[in-house]
Parts: C-alpha cells; structure tokens; sequence
C-alpha cells in the first residue's frame, strides 16, 4: 500500500510542519511525497514537480461552511422551505431529540458541510452538519436552522450522541492529561448559528430555539444560559438536572463523583443543574416555555415543580403546561404553551411582562406523581400589548383568555431596554381598573406588582412610574 503525503513547510527555515491548516499568517512551501503504511519515504521531493518553488503566502481566516445542497433543488419540498432571500426574519433553531444518526439536518433546504476548530471537538477539523429552511405560516415566514449533535467517536467506530453539551476526554491539544468535560457540542452550536445569523441576514433579537426530549435537554442546558443569543426556549419534556455525561473514554469500575469542566474549576454535574442556574441568575433569561407528562419517567416530576419555582421566585418569564402522560403523550400540552407565547412574541430588544403566583393557577401538587392535578399550567391564558418602556414609566395592556372568575398575578416588567432602575429605587403603580399601589426594586433592580386584579373578559392597563 501506498500513502501520499502533502507536507508543508515554513519560508523561513523549511521545517516540515504538521498541519496544512493555517494558523498563523506566514509563507509556505508544499510538497507531496508517497510513504507506505509505516510511513518511510519512497520518494523525493522534486521542486517544480513534486513541491512548489515560490512561497504561497496564507493569512488565517474564519472557517466557511460548504454547501452541498441548495434548498431550490430539493424535489417536491422546493416550494415549501426554498430560500426567499427576504432578510430580517426570525430563526428558529431546533435541537433534535436522540436518534443515533443525529437528527434530520439535510432534509430540506440548504444543506452544509463544516470542518470545525480545535475548539470544538477533540481534534482540529472534526465534520459536522447543518440545513437552513424557510418555513411560511400566517404570522410571517421564519427561518428554520437544523444540526447535528451526533459526532464521529474518536475510535472511528460508531456515532456518538453529545446531549448538546460536549462530551468527557483529553483532546489532542489538551495541556493536561486528565480528562474534563468539555462542552464541545456548544460551541460548535454557537458558531453554527452565529455564521447562519449572518449569512442569511436573521434578526438578531428574534433566535428562539426548541427540542423535544435530548433536544428539550439541549435547549435548557444550552439554549437558557445564553441571553445573548436567544430570546426564548421552548424545551419539550427536559430534564432540568443533567446526571449524564458522554465519554470518549472506556471508564472501568465507579464512575468518577466529580467532573470538571475543561477550565479545571467548574464541577460539571453542578453546572447543569439548571434548577440552580435560574435561581443564581437573576438577570434577563431567554423566556422558558415547556411541558411534560406527570408520568414521564426520564424527566421526572419533582425537577419540572422545582424548575417552575426557582423561575417564579427569581421573576423570570415563563410558562409550563402538563399532562398525565408518558414520555410520549407528554408532548401534547406544548400546543398550550405556544398558543399564548408564540416565539415571535418575543424579542432580545423588546420588554415584556413576566407573570407568577397566578391564582388561576392549576396545582401541580408536592412532586409525587399522583398527587395534584393530572393536567394543567402555570402561567397560561395571559396576552399583552402596548408595551411602553420609557426611562420613568412602564405600562402594559394585559388580560387573561382563562379567567372565568376574578383573579389575581404578580407582573414583573422583563427586558427592559429603557425603564431601569437601581436596587431599592421607590415606585408606584397604578392599574386602569383604579387599584394602586407603591413598592421598591429588589436588590436586582426588578420591579414586581403583587396581586394585580384581573377580571374576564376585560383589559387592563398597568403603569409603573418612579
């Protein structure tokens, strides 16, 4: 057997290098040799023939993504998620749930093909997948960005699923020798949507990102740290204490009890207890919109009661609907959580109100299963608009479609881009209904109207000045 070899070498010195990726700015010469299996030489190098004669000068640029498939040749799907080229629409990012293979990324529309950075995998030029597609709907075309989590096993023998997060190892530019966990798969997420955002020119404050079941994990573990980024999540069925971890490696024995991450000073499994992280985080979050059955059995009860309520007492907007279902049937009640909270209600640079301890309120009950309501939400039924964000007022237009009766809400103005006030700052509130009240900022400068009244079928206007 023979191998061909392309081997670089530097101007300055001509010392053979490792890689054909530039990484620097500098002048190279190439040159191709045959070896065999072993790697001995069998050639020469011949300038002119087998090398170059002048230096090629290289500067590093960002990696670009290969189109394989454009989304105007994809058969009879052309006509539903062909590219328009209409810039400023919201994207959708979806995080596929586990399937081995990796998701459907590639079925319709663009279709790429990237080589990722030593930053995002165990080795430098890892391969990965993505399709964009633009979906039409009545309330305005989107655009739909589609991976795959699923990456090649460092033994080359099978796919391996990710969980979104990365996986347990010592990649090879690693400069220690233990292993970490390195949320890989992130990144690589990061750079996927960031380079789709640019490309097809997406509004930046209008990325929601979704997924059921490994996807519901991603889009919880991932998705809801990065306000950046993402102006709502809608997770299907998640898990909100993450206990797994994906290894490269063949652990033998008990698994190790604490994971650090690559920094060598975050635990893992304490960094993916998201039911922590909105507690701690009391600083804008993407809007968390879910649901599960009671019955779920992967993602269990107790988790789903403990995430509404670190939410509700860190005043983060939200929205949670169940069922008694299985991991299964428990995707239906979604539908209710989206027909009152839309993604594209929601925007990075627009201010919206957050609700909490609503006496509508369905009663989830004590975290066993059998106990509380079989089927029911938090937070649903509510609509808003005319937001006015100024530097001494916020109001808003709002009502409940479930109130049957009188009813009461805590709101919380969210996302404020102009109306922002220092811990401890006194304000008053006034409703359109005559109720009125004062109050002061908690010490992360949110304001909270407690027991606003609501009555059916009626709007009300809530003001909040200085």
């Amino acid at each position: 057997m023979w191998l061909l070899y392309f081997g670089v070498f530097r101007s300055a010195d001509r010392t053979a290098c490792s890689s054909s990726t530039a990484s620097v700015g500098e002048n190279r010469y190439y040159a191709v040799v045959v070896t065999d299996e072993k790697f001995k030489t069998l050639s020469t190098v011949v300038p002119g023939k087998s090398a170059t004669t002048e230096a090629v000068a290289e500067k590093v640029a960002p990696i670009q993504p290969i189109k394989l498939l454009d989304s105007k040749t994809r058969g009879i799907y052309s006509p539903q998620t062909s590219i328009t080229g209409q810039k400023g629409l919201p994207m959708r990012v979806e995080l596929h749930a586990s399937q081995g293979q990796g998701g459907g990324a590639g079925d319709y529309g663009d279709y790429y093909l990237y080589f990722a950075t030593a930053e995002m995998g165990y080795r430098d030029g890892l391969p990965g997948v993505f399709s964009v597609e633009e979906r039409r709907e009545k309330t305005g075309n989107y655009l739909l960005l589609r991976g795959r989590e699923t990456i090649e096993h460092s033994n080359g023998l099978r796919p391996m699923e990710t969980y979104w997060f990365g996986y347990f190892g010592v990649p090879q530019l690693a400069k220690h020798t233990e292993p970490r966990a390195y949320p890989f798969t992130e990144r690589r997420q990061d750079w996927v949507v960031g380079w789709a955002s640019k490309a097809y020119f997406v509004d930046p404050e209008r990325v929601t990102a979704a997924g059921g079941s490994m996807g519901a994990w991603g889009s919880t573990t991932y998705a809801l740290r990065h306000p950046e980024l993402y102006s709502a999540v809608y997770p299907n069925r998640p898990r909100t204490r993450q206990k797994g971890l994906p290894t490269l490696l063949n652990l033998e024995g008990p698994k190790p009890k604490v994971v650090m991450m690559d920094d060598g000073k975050t635990d893992y499994f304490e960094r993916m207890v998201m039911v922590k992280f909105v507690t701690d985080h009391t600083a804008d979050l993407p809007f968390y919109g879910w649901c599960c059955g009671r019955r779920d059995g992967f993602a269990s009860w107790q988790e789903q009661l403990d995430m509404a309520k670190a939410l509700t007492a860190a005043k983060h907007g939200f929205a949670f609907a169940w069922n008694d279902g299985d991991h299964s049937s428990g995707a239906q009640p979604m539908a209710q959580v989206t027909k009152y909270y839309p993604p594209e209600l929601f925007a990075r640079n627009e201010s919206y109100p957050a609700f909490g301890n609503s006496s509508i309120d369905q009663k989830p009950g004590t975290g066993d299963p059998k106990d509380g309501d079989l089927e029911g939400g938090i937070n649903l039924g509510f609509r808003w608009s005319e937001v006015t964000d100024e530097a001494d007022k916020w109001s808003v237009r709002l009502a409940n479609d479930l109130a049957k009766s009188d009813m009461t809400v805590d709101v919380t103005p969210r996302r404020c881009q102009t109306f922002k006030v220092r811990p401890g700052t006194e304000v008053q509130w006034t409703s359109s209904s005559g109720d009125k009240g004062k109050g002061h900022a908690d010490a992360a400068g949110l304001v909270t109207v407690p027991a606003l009244a609501l009555k059916p079928g009626k709007d009300v206007v809530l003001t909040i000045s200085r």
